[in-house]
């Protein structure tokens, strides 16, 4: 295995746990004040699987080919009001078939079992060259800009 490869999957590796902690921390957020008005909503964050078709999907929007077969994490929050489920997730992998290098991380809406939708402009690309603390300021930007999004767009589906 590469070192560059070594390095920037030891970055990607704690950008993925700071990950779980924000979403795990936003379903507690959300809960607390849902509960507060008897609201029937759910909330639950998982660790899934790279869902290839998914991927696959919001790859095409960026233009270029997710590679989760040599590594992958990928972490949702499921929230569900009534009937209607939705999703809000972060996958990271490999960019392009040959990449040893290059990993990324994408986030995307999705409702049921709809279309995937990207809820940032650009994929986050994580890089051997870039000090870890450079590049964990950057994505906790980047994640931000995807919850708020990802929620907004879930809220749209309450109404």
């Amino acid at each position: 295995m590469p070192a560059q490869f070594t390095a920037a999957k030891r970055i990607a590796a704690s950008l993925f746990s700071f990950t779980r902690v924000r979403l795990i921390d936003l379903c507690d957020a959300l809960a607390k004040q849902f509960a507060q008005i008897e609201s029937k909503v759910q909330l639950q964050t998982i660790e899934l699987e790279a869902p290839p078709q998914e991927l696959r999907a919001v790859a095409r929007k960026f233009s270029y080919y997710p590679n989760a077969e040599d590594f992958h994490e990928t972490y949702s929050v499921k929230l569900t009001a009534g009937t209607s489920e939705s999703s809000i997730v972060v996958s990271f992998h490999l960019l392009g078939p040959l990449s040893r290098a290059l990993l990324g991380a994408v986030a995307y809406f999705q409702q049921g079992r709809g279309e995937p939708i990207a809820v940032t402009n650009d994929i986050f690309r994580i890089s051997n060259h870039e000090p870890q603390n450079e590049a964990s300021e950057r994505f906790a930007e980047w994640l931000d800009a995807a919850i708020i999004e990802g929620l907004a767009r879930w809220r749209k589906t309450l109404v």
